[in-house]
């Protein structure tokens, strides 16, 4: 894990797969095209992700006052692409917990991606017992229900879930399900295409200000223009 700075107010958890960089990650064959073919230069942020990504780790002690943890199911093949990605676009640094892909029943194309997940989420908040946490990731691979276990499993450590709408159809459903029981424990939830409505409910949080909004609509509207 990582020393934390005395000064840290909370953690983040977040996911990587379409939550801050497309890798596709639903879609097999076009995540290990993500592993064998693609540079971190050649992959762009989401838009505001890394704003707001920066206002979440900042405090008294500096830029990297709040710790960033990522939780992934993508295979440790993509490490090094993942680490590339995050300093070119000045995105946090924190320790990735990736999957072991294999050929038995816990690994690769038979399961345990939920499992791994929560794993690593309690493996962090085991670690780090005196730190609650923002959690963030998106709609296509099961966060919401992930996060909304996690939540009840640590009862009082998640501060707010953030949730990248990038699906429909039956994942779409199944992550409003999880967002309403998520809500029914009074934690704040948000869910859209970008992480605009995030910041805001940040800010209202009090864990960023309302510069650091402004700077993720604006890099959000330039994106998008």
């Amino acid at each position: 894990m990582r020393t934390l700075s005395p000064s840290a107010r909370f953690g983040v958890i977040s996911d990587i797969d379409d939550t801050i960089v497309k890798t596709g990650a639903t879609n097999f064959v076009r995540h290990w095209r993500t592993v064998v073919a693609n540079s971190a230069k050649s992959r762009t942020a989401f838009p505001g992700v890394s704003h707001l990504y920066r206002a979440l780790a900042k405090g008294t002690d500096g830029p990297e006052t709040n710790p960033f943890f990522y939780v992934s199911s993508s295979p440790w093949n993509l490490y090094d692409l993942f680490q590339s990605f995050l300093a070119l676009h000045e995105i946090p640094l924190g320790p990735m917990l990736l999957k072991d892909f294999g050929l038995d029943k816990n690994k690769w194309l038979t399961g345990g991606h939920d499992g791994h997940k929560l794993k690593m989420i309690a493996k962090i908040m085991d670690a780090y017992p005196d730190l609650s946490f923002v959690l963030i990731g998106d709609s296509g691979q099961r966060d919401a229900a992930i996060y909304a276990e996690a939540a009840r499993r640590h009862e009082g450590r998640v501060i707010s879930v953030h949730i990248r709408d990038v699906t429909n159809g039956e994942l779409a459903r199944a992550a409003g399900k999880a967002i309403a029981e998520l809500e029914a424990m009074n934690i704040p939830v948000t869910r859209a295409e970008t992480l605009f409505s995030a910041a805001e409910s940040a800010a209202s949080l009090g864990l960023i200000d309302d510069g650091d909004v402004a700077e993720v609509r604006a890099a959000i509207a330039e994106r998008e223009a």
